[in-house]
């Protein structure tokens, strides 16, 4: 009899190994298919770039090495979203299932909660390919003094805080829509408006992407502080923005909760 126990014991062990084992094969599978997607998307970014400085000097008055800094900037800023505030994306799934309460009930605010309960940081092994990048742009252009790269962190600290409660505002619907998970994409695809020059946008188009839609904002703010083509009052335009889509946040959330709980969720 224990011999038979010591059998089962070991065979329990051996499955757990085997399963964390599976588990691990899964992960590093999973990332490494994930950093080649992002490989490829910047390498995308890039090689688009390079082909038109190949044949221009600017392109709305850019050089290469800002546009290339915009591809970099856009990758790093995609990937911090990706590691810090996609725990966001699961609030259309907890309206859904009526587990909303989970996150009510908690003595922080449930945006903040929602935002950060699922922060991964082993996303963040990505990150090196929008810094290579944006390293390579610095290279090119030599001579940039060091008191713009705070401004370039701050402002990029703000297009994250944008880009999130825009994403935010946008789960907020699912309080009032169904089955809203597809729109996450779309939001993904429209931030490649932030890739290119602000300088290709005219009129109600340029100004539809820096206000309502302030996805030429994300990108191309923290570019233009850190190569000197603006002002550091180009942080108080993201402030502005940022706060504008806090108030549309607050709005949104609180009115989607009375619904929620008016629902009996």
């Amino acid at each position: 009899m224990r011999g038979l126990g010591a059998e089962v014991a070991l065979r329990a062990v051996w499955r757990l190994v085997a399963l964390r084992v599976k588990w691990e094969i899964f992960f590093r599978l999973d990332a490494l298919f994930g950093f080649v997607g992002g490989l490829v998307q910047v390498a995308a970014g890039v090689l688009l770039f390079e082909a038109i400085y190949g044949r221009v000097q600017s392109i709305a008055g850019w050089s290469r090495a800002e546009a290339l800094a915009l591809v970099g900037t856009l990758a790093i800023l995609l990937e911090l979203e990706r590691a810090l505030l996609r725990g966001m994306h699961h609030l259309p799934g907890a309206v859904e299932e009526g587990d909303l309460e989970l996150f009510l009930t908690r003595p922080v605010p449930t945006p903040l909660l929602l935002a950060f309960h699922r922060v991964n940081l082993r996303a963040l092994w990505r990150l090196p390919l929008g810094i290579g990048v944006l390293a390579y742009a610095i290279s090119l252009s030599p001579g940039i003094p060091g008191w713009r790269f705070p401004l370039y962190v701050l402002s990029l600290a703000l297009s994250l805080g944008i880009y999130g409660l825009m994403v935010f505002c946008l789960v907020c619907l699912s309080f009032w829509l169904i089955r809203m998970q597809n729109l996450f994409w779309l939001v993904y695809d429209l931030s490649e408006f932030a890739r290119y020059p602000a300088g290709v946008y005219r009129g109600a188009v340029r100004i539809l992407l820096t206000t309502v839609l302030p996805l030429v904002v994300l990108a191309n703010t923290p570019v233009t502080l850190l190569f000197g083509r603006g002002q550091a009052s180009l942080l108080l335009h993201q402030a502005l923005v940022l706060a504008g889509f806090a108030g549309l946040g607050t709005l949104l959330g609180r009115r989607g909760l009375r619904r929620y709980q008016g629902a009996g969720g």
